[in-house]
């Protein structure tokens, strides 16, 4: 039986996967038209991990995020280098999707799985920062590795 503290622990992930979900939905079904929104809904998802990641009530709840703590059967560990490490993550990724906007426009490329790719990408790099066992680590590193594969032709 899987403990519901465990989510609590991995809401941050939770909620990068909610967001790439409805993002690959919408891309799929309105196509270019939503590429502009699609990416600022994606950093409006990077801006809530990071809240997320910080907020007190999460936290609180797992000894003032001082001590690790493990999720998921020890699959999954959340501790200070954790969530810095996530923080940096979040910001590049925010970072890389604002910044290549109006390169994207102005060479007439955007497409709209570009963002949905960067949460992916995201949420593989997040899975494999937080890995506690190698299959974890292998399934993060997959997530993160199949999304860049496809980046890397833009």
């Amino acid at each position: 039986m899987i403990d519901p503290r465990s989510f609590m622990i991995a809401m941050p992930e939770i909620e990068i996967l909610i967001f790439g979900l409805v993002s690959l939905i919408a891309a799929a079904m309105y196509g270019r038209r939503v590429t502009r929104q699609l990416g600022l809904l994606a950093i409006g998802a990077f801006v809530l991990a990071i809240a997320t990641l910080f907020s007190s009530m999460r936290l609180g709840l797992f000894m003032d995020g001082v001590l690790p703590v493990f999720a998921f059967g020890a699959q999954f560990v959340d501790d200070s280098f954790a969530r810095f490490a996530k923080a940096v993550v979040l910001v590049a990724s925010a970072l890389s999707i604002l910044l290549s906007r109006d390169y994207f426009e102005k060479e007439g490329q955007d497409h709209p799985e570009y963002p949905v790719l960067i949460l992916f990408a995201t949420l593989g790099m997040m899975l494999m920062i937080s890995a506690a066992n190698f299959i974890a680590l292998y399934v993060g590193l997959e997530l993160q590795s199949l999304c860049l594969y496809i980046l890397a032709a833009y």
